[in-house]
């Protein structure tokens, strides 16, 4: 095993100097990383998607090329909800017994191209994740503020959800490792 003393530092914090000294054991396995990503989510995969074409390419060597580049292996693609050209369902169905227009363009403001893109650099972990629910889903009737869930949305949110993951298989022509809606603020966040 090699351990490799990286520095002693000195800590002033308060009235007498504290010592630490770091140590990484490099045969030591603490934690399995899966992979490191990053999103392009609100308008930066269509901006990427934009750019001249020598610089995109340039710029996914750069992202993805595990000789010449970071080598990032994940890419979180997000679940819009703010409505028209944002959200697979812009518009509220009225009542659980409604029916929903879902409304999927093969775009999904540039994700989808950007996840073909990062694809075929070998990246197969690519999940969705919604960073709000619709703000028609939400107590307090918008996507950006906090909220819990309100009446026939605990119905179909989740239906809503899975539309977006058939949409994903369907455009992107790969089946998402992961969906979550871990992200959605369910109480409002002090001071922000």
């Amino acid at each position: 095993m090699i351990a490799l003393t990286i520095a002693t530092l000195t800590f002033l914090g308060g009235l007498a100097p504290v010592t630490a000294q770091i140590t990484v054991k490099t045969g030591l396995t603490l934690q399995m990383v899966d992979g490191f990503g990053f999103s392009q989510a609100f308008g930066r995969a269509k901006e990427f998607q934009n750019t001249p074409a020598a610089l995109q390419k340039q710029a996914l060597e750069y992202l993805f090329n595990n000789e010449t580049g970071a080598g990032f292996s994940i890419i979180r693609n997000r679940v819009g909800s703010g409505g028209a050209g944002d959200s697979i369902l812009p518009t509220s169905p009225g009542s659980s017994s409604g029916s929903p227009k879902y409304a999927w363009d093969d775009d999904d403001s540039g994700q989808v191209w950007f996840s073909k893109q990062a694809m075929s650099y070998g990246v197969s972990t690519i999940y969705a994740d919604a960073w709000s629910a619709p703000g028609f889903m939400k107590t307090s009737g918008n996507e950006a503020s906090a909220g819990y869930l309100c009446g026939t949305s605990k119905e179909i949110f989740p239906e809503f959800y899975q539309s977006v993951t058939i949409g994903a298989q369907l455009s992107r022509k790969y089946q998402p490792k992961a969906s979550s809606v871990a992200a959605v603020p369910l109480f409002p966040l002090s001071g922000r």
